[in-house]
């Protein structure tokens, strides 16, 4: 069990002192998390969820039902907009290109600089994609984000599914029947 009494930083920690300035780069579970457990222990600091996707959370091993047509978009979101206005923390869709713990900042894609006490990286897992030939051709896609189905759902002529992760085991052959045929 972790110890959540104490956040690191560049010290070290940040102290009992309230309002602590908190970054956390990912807007999966844990990251959620991490921002309920600090409001408990900081009522007055302020945190930042940044996630390149600008979404509310939403259940990614979901992704494969809605593939399917099995749930609608609607139904992944755990969490919507009131739930992160009543935790007090604010959301920012945004890529972040470095981090320097020397000053505690870090900067965004689109150069603006943040400031941190505390900052946590809680981005979750990416697909490996293989090194195989074609995998950069237009429509050779994985199914981490909500986009990511997004862009799967889009009308195509055929696709197919490869992989052993968790989606691709719970997304069935075809699709679930919308409209694609199974095979080449």
């Amino acid at each position: 069990m972790t110890d959540n009494s104490r956040l690191v930083g560049q010290t070290g920690k940040v102290t009992a002192e309230m309002g602590g300035n908190y970054l956390i780069v990912g807007n999966g579970p844990a990251g959620y998390a991490a921002a309920g457990a600090i409001r408990e222990r900081d009522p007055l600091g302020e945190i930042t969820i940044l996630s390149h996707e600008g979404t509310a959370l939403y259940s990614r091993p979901g992704l494969a039902y809605l593939l399917t047509g099995a749930v609608p978009e609607r139904s992944l979101f755990a969490r919507g907009d009131e739930d992160y206005r009543r935790l007090g923390v604010r959301r920012l869709a945004a890529r972040v290109n470095s981090i320097d713990p020397q000053t505690r900042r870090l900067q965004l894609h689109d150069g603006r600089l943040l400031g941190y006490d505390a900052l946590l990286l809680a981005t979750g897992a990416r697909a490996i994609l293989p090194d195989v030939p074609g995998i950069e051709l237009d429509g050779v896609v994985t199914l981490d984000t909500l986009a990511d189905a997004r862009r799967i759902l889009r009308p195509r002529r055929r696709g197919g599914l490869s992989g052993t992760g968790l989606f691709c085991g719970q997304a069935p052959p075809g699709r679930g029947g919308r409209g694609r045929r199974r095979g080449p």
